[in-house]
């Protein structure tokens, strides 16, 4: 059965789930991303073919709905985001308010073209999970979670 076997790496993730408490464990990773470069787990979150994931707990294994998992918290290093920054890119501080009012405070990285370079519009142009650096971890945040986003260009 090995033939049918993807590599993948493991990371330790904590996982907040939607009405329920989080949930601490392994999720895999794709070893390698498509066009090459290490794997990200925002490759996984991201996947738009992948409705469930799966996650190993202390627990056991646990199938994820991607749709009811509100944040992703792991550490940054594990994360594999592009750590250069070109020109064009853009740094901004933010505080996200979630549905259940937890705040999320961070810092969102993004590429854009100058013409359409306001948080707005990276935030309208981003995948489901958004991933914000927090310290020494990478948060994602599930975009339909989202209530609020205060930052230098939230508007």
């Amino acid at each position: 059965m090995k033939a049918y076997e993807v590599p993948c790496q493991q990371v330790s993730v904590r996982v907040q789930l939607e009405g329920c408490p989080s949930v601490e464990g392994v999720l895999y990773a794709p070893e390698v991303r498509p066009g090459g470069g290490p794997g990200r787990v925002s490759d996984r979150l991201n996947d738009a073919e992948e409705c469930f994931m799966p996650l190993v707990s202390p627990q056991g294994g646990i199938l994820l709905n991607k749709d009811r998992v509100v944040s992703v918290c792991l550490a940054e290093r594990d994360a594999h985001e592009p750590d250069g920054l070109e020109a064009g890119d853009w740094h901004t501080g933010v505080t996200i308010l979630l549905v259940g009012g937890e705040r999320i405070v961070g810092r969102v990285d993004y590429a854009m073209p100058a013409e359409s370079s306001r948080l707005i519009d990276y935030l309208n142009a981003t995948e489901r999970f958004l991933p914000v650096h927090r310290g020494t971890e990478m948060t994602y945040v599930n975009r339909r979670f989202i209530v609020q986003v205060h930052g230098n260009d939230a508007v």
